[in-house]
Formats: C-alpha cells, sequence, structure tokens
C-alpha cells in the first residue's frame, strides 16, 4: 500500500511532491476504473440473468401448458423449439410432473430434448452404487422394480387413447346407427361437414337389407383443425382418423397386479390382470365437442386389463381392457374374461 501526504501549501498552490504525484495520480485512475466497471457489471448482470431465465425451459413451464388445456402436439413442439432445456428428469423429477397431469408421450420428449449434462444426471440418479473391493462383504443387489408395473404405462397410454381422446373419421365411408348419428352430431357442433354419396337403387337396397350402413362423405372444418387433431390414415382406403384430446387421464391406484391364466393367455407366454381406479379430468376441448359427446365433469372410474409380455421385444403390450363407473359391479364392454 501506498502512503503519501499533502502539505497545506502543497494544495494552495496546486503542487505535489514529485514521488508522491505519481502515486496520487495512479490511485486516482484505479479508483475510477473500478466504478466504472462495477456500475457497468451492475447494470448488465439483471438482464443477463433475465435472458438466461427466458432461454430455459423447465418442468414447471411444461406443467403450465399442460394445465392450460393444451394438446400433447403443442407442447411437445414448444419443447422441441425451445432454445434452453432446464429439466428435471430425476425420478422425484418425473413423479411430479406424472401427478401434475404429464402424459407419458410429453416426457418421452422431455427426456429425448433433454442437454447431456441433464441426461447424464437423470441416469447418474438411477445407477446404483459401484462394488468397493475394500469391504469385506459385497454389498447387497438393490431391489428390481417389480415387472407389473411396468405394464401401468402401456395401460394409461390405453386409457389416454380410448377414454382421453375422441375420434373423427374425416373422408368417405359408410356409417350406420349411434356412428351415424354420433357424426351429425358432431356437424351440429361446427366441426365437421357431412354430404349423403348418391348411389344406385340397386346399392340402396344392399345398404338397407344387409347394413352395410350409408355412404356418406365427411369434411373437416376450421373448427376442428383449430383443436390440433392428430391425424391418422386408415390403410388401404382415403379414411383419415383425426383425434383431439378432450380429457386428461391418469391412474389413481392400482388395486389388483397378479398372474393372468384366463382364455386370452397363450401357453408358455407371460401375462398379468391389473384392475385399478383412473381420474379423467376434461380440458377446454371437451366444450366444444358438448356434453353429448364429451364428458364435461371430472370423474372418477374404473378399469381392468390383461397385458402380455413380449420376450422378443422385451416390453408389455396391451392385450384387452375395459372400463365402468365405481358405484355400479357392471362394466362398459366385456373384452377381459
Amino acid at each position: 500500500m501506498i502512503h503519501f501526504q499533502l502539505t497545506k501549501g502543497s494544495l494552495q498552490h496546486g503542487v505535489v511532491p514529485r514521488g508522491r504525484k505519481a502515486a496520487f495520480t495512479l490511485l486516482t485512475l484505479t479508483l475510477g476504473m473500478s466504478l466504472t466497471s462495477a456500475q457497468q457489471t451492475t447494470q448488465s448482470s439483471p438482464a443477463k440473468q433475465a435472458a438466461r431465465a427466458i432461454s430455459k425451459m423447465t418442468n414447471a413451464d411444461v406443467i403450465q401448458l399442460v394445465t392450460a388445456g393444451l394438446s400433447e402436439q403443442v407442447v411437445t413442439t414448444s419443447i422441441r423449439q425451445a432454445p434452453g432445456k432446464n429439466f428435471d428428469l430425476t425420478p422425484t423429477g418425473l413423479i411430479a410432473l406424472k401427478k401434475a397431469g404429464v402424459s407419458d408421450a410429453v416426457i418421452v420428449v422431455m427426456q429425448e430434448a433433454a442437454t447431456p449434462v441433464q441426461a447424464a444426471a437423470a441416469s447418474e440418479a438411477k445407477t446404483p452404487p459401484k462394488y468397493d473391493a475394500s469391504l469385506s462383504a459385497p454389498p447387497k443387489p438393490a431391489a428390481h422394480a417389480a415387472q407389473p408395473s411396468d405394464g401401468r404405462g402401456v395401460v394409461e397410454k390405453a386409457l389416454v387413447e380410448v377414454t382421453g381422446t375422441f375420434s373423427v373419421p374425416i373422408g368417405q365411408t359408410r356409417l350406420s346407427g349411434n356412428d351415424l348419428a354420433q357424426v351429425k352430431q358432431l356437424e351440429a357442433s361446427g366441426l365437421v361437414a357431412v354430404r349423403e354419396v348418391p348411389q344406385a337403387y340397386w346399392d340402396s337396397f344392399l345398404n338397407r337389407t344387409q347394413g352395410l350402413g350409408t355412404p356418406v362423405q365427411v369434411t373437416e372444418t376450421s373448427k376442428l383443425m383449430s383443436l390440433q387433431p392428430a391425424v391418422m390414415p386408415v390403410a388401404g382406403t382415403t379414411l383419415r382418423i383425426f383425434r383431439v384430446s378432450i380429457a386428461n387421464i391418469t391412474i389413481d391406484e392400482v388395486t389388483a397386479d397378479g398372474d393372468y391364466v384366463g382364455p386370452l393367455a397363450t401357453p408358455g407366454e407371460k401375462y398379468r390382470i391389473m384392475l385399478g381406479t383412473y381420474r379423467k379430468v376434461p380440458i377446454p376441448a371437451a366444450a366444444i365437442f358438448g356434453p353429448s359427446l364429451a364428458t364435461q365433469t371430472e370423474v372418477r372410474m374404473k378399469f381392468r386389463s390383461v397385458v402380455k409380455y413380449d420376450q422378443f421385444a422385451k416390453i408389455w403390450a396391451l392385450v384387452a381392457f375395459d372400463t365402468g363407473f365405481l358405484n355400479t359391479n357392471e362394466w362398459l364392454s366385456s373384452n377381459v374374461r
């Protein structure tokens, strides 16, 4: 540290001793530069922090999009287009996402979009500790999650596809009974336009007597497209199926999960039967379809399902499932026997 002293006379005549003048000048410049640098740092730090905060998409952002009622397609596109990701993909983070109603499809996209650092962190959280040769005895192997729980995701996906979405046929097809009445209700809601296809007398006679259905041309409207449906072509035809999400589906509880040996099983293969309850929460698209086509209030229902373990693909696959209301002993279908 440099010490200097100015006399009263020196200050009055503007004179500073030569040796001390250089030290005084250097100290003045150093203090000025330090203050300027501190001001610039103070002014730029909030802006940089804000930019970093905006550019990183987090679990909370994804949950906010899902609870707002946006479709899976919109949410997954937003994840892919986000300039940066800061997802918590540890087991705790994944459980929190599931409880918030985020579907498996969206979570998979989050995992695919995660940065290498995040992926490594999530992988590290699942990696069991390595064996230390210095210990007198080897550690006990970590308990593996029971295979029945692996079939839960398959069942939940089926519940989403069947009870959480609405399928609209677009193109030329034959409809009768409830299917024709349903398309007419979609037309009344402004989601499709329906036109009967003219046919010859003999074709009309066969349709009426053999129950082939009325040939109709169903065309989508801009109102239906605004719901951003997932489009699935029907192989061998010009027909397309527009699938629109109308509710969030989550399994509440699995009440039974055991081996299945019923008529749906094939000898030598592994089957399980799973029973439980699930929750169906309507999203804004349900109101557009109307109460005659979509549930407008939250409901809890029961399910039963049979899943099969594919020995080649090493995954569980759905064989059959039924749903029903909790307060009755009946089921809405009888696929599981």
